[in-house]
């Protein structure tokens, strides 16, 4: 990790790195701490941590940050207009960000069965959703 941290440039980025370091050190603090999150750090640009801060504070605003938050979703255009994103831009940091894990495609579930399963929908990139590493990599790397 600090060999890592201290090749990191981006002042964003370090300060991930940093709240990683001091949160791994921490008896007290309660997250957990994934090996993994070293390699998304590495994978991550200013952009995704923006988009992933958002997110995450957008599922705490409208009270999802509990078990909820898988079934919570954002729409590319919300994201994009909140955030001031081109689609070039969101698309390139969305697609990366399923690359590492911490987002994904949502799967909208409605009420029609066929037989015992639901039929879904999945909405590709146009609606995403925060995966469960997602939120514990936040929770350890980004929020203080």
């Amino acid at each position: 990790m600090l060999e890592n941290a201290s090749l990191e440039e981006d002042d964003e980025l370090q300060n991930i790195w940093i709240r990683l370091m001091a949160n791994s050190m921490d008896p007290n603090f309660e997250a957990s701490f994934r090996m993994a999150y070293i390699e998304i750090i590495k994978g991550l640009s200013s952009l995704d941590v923006k988009i992933l801060d958002f997110f995450y504070n957008k599922l705490v605003e409208d009270g999802m940050e509990g078990e909820n938050f898988r079934k919570h979703s954002y729409t590319k255009n919300r994201i994009c207009g909140e955030l001031s994103l081109s689609e070039e831009e969101y698309f390139d940091s969305i697609y990366n960000l399923f690359r590492v894990q911490c987002l994904a495609p949502a799967v909208i579930t409605g009420g029609i069965r066929m037989g015992n399963e639901p039929i879904t929908i999945f909405k590709g990139a146009d609606e995403i959703s925060m995966t469960p590493l997602g939120k514990n990599f936040i929770e350890a790397c980004i929020k203080d």
